[in-house]
């Protein structure tokens, strides 16, 4: 007989989101772009950069399919298809990594 299938909490509101990711919704910093350039480039996968960066992994997964779209860095294929980046002018403030990126910049 198989076990029955328990529902896993999910928090529900802002204040249990960051309980469990304290950086949850916030504004990504051009600090935290240049980090998770590094990171990726490192070859650590989004779990392991969700913990650093204390973000859950959709707005990993979203953050560096858009690193990957602005050619910045490589995503495979599996990934690419796995995780949807909702752009929102506002996730990116002025000095965000997407509007200082010149086309000789080496990434």
């Amino acid at each position: 007989m198989l076990a029955e299938k328990l529902p896993i909490p999910y928090p529900s509101t802002w204040a249990e989101h960051r309980k469990v990711n304290p950086r949850y919704q916030a504004t990504w910093s051009l600090e935290e772009d240049n980090i998770i350039i590094s990171l990726i480039k490192s070859g650590m996968s989004v779990i392991e950069i969700s913990k650093v960066l204390k973000r859950n992994t959709g707005a990993i997964g979203a953050k560096w399919k858009k690193l990957h779209e602005n050619n910045i860095v490589e995503m495979n294929d599996d990934d690419l298809k796995r995780y949807t980046y909702f752009s929102r002018k506002e996730d990116h403030n002025e000095e965000s990594i997407y509007k200082n990126f010149d086309e000789d910049t080496p990434f």
